[in-house]
């Protein structure tokens, strides 16, 4: 079977993440030259800044209606956004590319690419040490804010609440972009830990003790849980969370709701 080669032209941006590996699906209008793309297929890239070309070779394409129905379909944090900014993702951030007369005519594709071994490790390694370093910046930022009002109150953890949520993902156990529980647990951790979180929760309840924590249930199934010793602001707290957690990586169980128990060690039970 011949295979086709195919030509595309990339901010430096995010050509530098295509070339690391951090983003492997690229998402372009389904009009007539992308609707000559098959899986096998060799794209160059070319980077509009540098002159800069890469080849990659087409792993999968994903095609959808709209940006809307992709954003709530692929993993974002493989399409070329990252913890920090995965949270104001939007199908709007398209527009300024594609108008939506023009997705309404062709409709729109996710262009999934072929990891190179080469660079797999080492976009693995990349993802690794970002994460890393911006949960422990995040981690004590957080701490700096609050240990002040804290400091003369020892921590007597009598209570507990969770609620279960899910993983977005593809949908594809073999796509290569598919994440490893290992990597969602970094990135879940990530922004529960955050700053942002813990201020919110903060503003809402100055005086209460906790303590957040994630525990994998099983699969993409996680339990966020919130112990402390005021037992009736857990629940409200755990509600703080998740108002603030990124809906786009996330969705809440359906039928789940928060309960509140009295021993650290049992599991809060769904519904």
């Amino acid at each position: 079977m011949t295979h086709t080669v195919h030509n595309m032209k990339l901010h430096h941006e995010p050509f530098q993440k295509i070339k690391t590996g951090q983003k492997t699906i690229e998402l372009r209008l389904y009009d007539e030259k992308r609707r000559q793309i098959k899986r096998g297929d060799t794209i160059v890239f070319t980077n509009t800044a540098t002159g800069e070309t890469l080849k990659r070779t087409v792993y999968k394409l994903h095609c959808f209606d709209s940006f809307e129905s992709l954003y709530q379909s692929l993993p974002l944090l493989q399409c070329g956004y990252t913890p920090e900014n995965i949270h104001r993702a939007s199908p709007a951030d398209m527009r300024q590319y594609y108008s939506m007369e023009d997705q309404r005519k062709y409709g729109v594709v996710g262009i999934e690419l072929k990891s190179y071994r080469k660079n797999k490790s080492l976009s693995m390694l990349w993802i690794i040490i970002m994460l890393l370093t911006a949960f422990i910046a995040g981690f004590f930022v957080g701490r700096l804010n609050v240990d002040s009002d804290r400091e003369n109150r020892s921590p007597s953890y009598e209570s507990k609440a969770s609620i279960y949520i899910n993983v977005r993902s593809t949908g594809d156990e073999n796509s290569e972009t598919s994440t490893n529980s290992q990597d969602l647990r970094l990135i879940y951790e990530r922004i529960l830990q955050s700053s942002s979180i813990r201020k919110e929760i903060d503003k809402k309840f100055p005086d209460s003790q906790y303590e957040l924590s994630l525990e994998n249930v099983s699969g993409n199934l996680y339990e966020i849980i919130v112990t402390g010793k005021d037992k009736d602001n857990l629940k409200e707290i755990c509600n703080t969370v998740l108002e603030n957690f990124p809906s786009l990586v996330h969705e809440i169980i359906p039928g789940t709701s928060v309960k509140v128990v009295d021993s650290p060690s049992a599991p809060a039970k769904s519904n």
